[in-house]
């Protein structure tokens, strides 16, 4: 005789709000990426902290690059 299994019920997170450390620009990027892919498992978390800290380093170095124009060091 099998015996039937209920399906695991459904418990709902809320969503992982986006580190403090995470300027406008990264927390956008983050809410962002969240609405398109609602990422909750602690390695993508961990992926998608590096992204928007990538993506805010990456911004602050072109406004440098704009303020200084491209330099070089001997």
């Amino acid at each position: 005789m099998k015996t039937q299994t209920k399906p695991l019920a459904f418990s709902p997170r809320s969503e992982p709000k986006p580190p403090k450390s995470l300027g406008p620009e990264g927390k956008q990027l983050w809410k962002s990426i969240q609405i398109e892919y609602g990422i909750l498992d602690p390695a993508g978390l961990m992926h998608l902290r590096t992204i928007c800290e990538s993506a805010e380093s990456i911004a602050r170095m072109r406004e440098q690059i704009e303020k200084d124009g491209l330099t070089e060091s001997d």
